[in-house]
């Protein structure tokens, strides 16, 4: 890899720049990363992702990491959530720190109105508390209608359509995602449901984040993302929507 000196077209104060934003954060080490991702149980401390982080390549050895020790107050100024109160080590200790996915690890650093930085802690709080219980051989039930309940207040747009459409058809099960403008045919002895990226932001987490909650599967077996619903998804779709 090429050091920053050795790009061609970038000048000297942009090299110097790039340094000293280096030097600025306060980032993790890799200790208190490990010790962020076991606390957890290697699992995003997302309370609807709870991903698994790590496990094994298809090869007989190497492993996949997929987390990330993310700060709850921001390693540099001007990052989210930064808190200019915080001492270096204070910023850098794991009481400033998460573990979640990729995909929650970019999330909140782009929605602050909704993570802040007491909230990422109850997070926190409830993830360890989880993998305490999950050690000592106690396999934590999450309440189902109540996680689809909080889903809900998360995507209500997604959940109403959803719902029209299996009180309208209460045999289909199956349904893709789709752009409006491309061209699908569907086999007519084995109707879908269609969810347009044209009507719903970021249509493509939320549907992933159902999937990992154990409410969809994905059934892609071409270029069209294509799932299929749980049924206590769609017992709950065709109930009475909650208060």
């Amino acid at each position: 890899m090429r050091s920053m000196a050795e790009v061609p077209g970038l000048g000297v104060a942009a090299v110097k720049y790039h340094r000293w934003a280096i030097r600025m954060r306060d980032d993790f080490t890799q200790a208190v990363k490990e010790e962020l991702a076991k606390r957890a149980g290697f699992r995003c401390s997302n309370p609807t992702c709870r991903r698994q982080t790590s496990g094994p390549q298809s090869q007989a050895t190497g492993s996949i990491n997929i987390g990330v020790a993310a700060h709850i107050t921001a390693a540099a100024p001007q990052g989210p959530r930064y808190d200019a109160a915080l001492t270096t080590e204070e910023r850098q200790s794991a009481t400033n720190g998460i573990w979640l996915c990729q995909a929650c690890a970019h999330i909140i650093d782009r929605d602050l109105a909704e993570h802040s930085a007491d909230g990422l802690r109850e997070w926190k709080q409830v993830a360890e508390a989880m993998a305490l219980l999950e050690l000592r051989g106690w396999r934590a039930v999450p309440d189902r209608q109540l996680l689809l309940q909080r889903l809900e207040k998360d995507m209500p747009e997604l959940f109403a359509e959803m719902r029209d459409d299996l009180n309208g058809n209460p045999f289909l099960r199956e349904f893709v995602l789709v752009q409006r403008s491309w061209l699908f045919n569907s086999n007519p002895n084995n109707p879908l449901l269609f969810y347009y990226f044209d009507d719903h932001a970021a249509l493509q987490q939320k549907v992933r984040i159902l999937e990992n909650n154990g409410f969809v599967q994905d059934v892609t077996c071409t270029n069209v993302a294509r799932f299929r619903f749980s049924e206590d998804l769609v017992d709950y779709l065709r109930s009475d929507a909650p208060s």
